[in-house]
């Protein structure tokens, strides 16, 4: 698909993943909450769940799209679609229950057709979920081999899911739009630039996307700037050309 013009955001969306409901039982401690306001600063909405309860971490994360919200509640292992207003849509439960070994709702994103979850510890290596905007269709994206906290943080677009692994100093690409056999083959892999400097120690710690400028951003809050007389950690944002070439 082509990629779509840059449109200006109409919505606000923060989310408070520790606040403290005190009208629910067990004291509300870390409930959460998200708030919604518009690009000049007006309070519209204040969302929660239906079946908010004690310790969920509520607002998580967050992302819009148009005039929906997805919110992800990584204790209560769920997310939730909200429209503008406030109003629940639907629930996505995460498909592997409730254990402390699952994460679902960590980290969030959308676009036009697809919602995506991320659960960084499944598997013992983390993965994310794409639902149709219905919530049904579920697709599981994976790397095949071993990898740390896959999917604890991704950017989405039309086209692309970029998905950041600091800890295993790197970046994946998945195609949204490219048939392939298996979400686990539609996985391109990218790493630090070389010859940048003298080393990348958190590459994959943040990721955006622009499509309508054609790049990929990979963050590196770590980047090792100089090793002598001290080790200098200055940091720095690695671009890379969506057509597969490096700024």
């Amino acid at each position: 698909n082509p990629p779509p013009p840059y449109v200006p955001p109409t919505l606000l969306v923060m989310g408070n993943m520790s606040y403290d409901d005190p009208v629910l039982s067990g004291g509300g401690a870390n409930a959460g909450r998200v708030y919604t306001t518009s690009t000049t600063g007006t309070n519209l909405a204040s969302i929660t769940s239906s079946d908010l309860a004690t310790g969920d971490y509520f607002g998580r994360s967050v992302a819009v799209y148009g005039d929906y919200i997805l919110v992800g509640a990584s204790n209560k292992k769920a997310a939730y679609l909200f429209d503008k207003s406030g109003t629940q849509l639907l629930k996505i439960s995460g498909p592997n229950g409730t254990g402390s070994n699952t994460t679902f709702g960590h980290c969030v994103g959308m676009n036009a057709n697809y919602l995506f979850v991320g659960d960084r510890n499944i598997d013992s290596k983390g993965a994310i979920y794409r639902y149709a905007l219905d919530g049904t269709g579920e697709t599981k994206i994976q790397v095949g081999s071993s990898t740390t906290q896959f999917g604890e943080t991704f950017a989405v677009s039309e086209n692309y899911v970029l998905v950041g692994v600091k800890n295993d100093n790197m970046a994946y690409v998945y195609s949204i739009t490219e048939s392939h056999p298996s979400p686990a083959s539609n996985l391109v892999q990218l790493g630090p630039i070389s010859g940048s400097s003298v080393g990348q120690f958190s590459y994959g710690a943040s990721v955006a996307i622009s499509e309508s400028l054609g790049k990929f951003a990979v963050g590196d809050p770590s980047y090792l700037y100089m090793n002598t007389p001290s080790f200098v950690f200055k940091g720095q944002v690695h671009i890379h050309d969506i057509n597969g070439s490096n700024d």
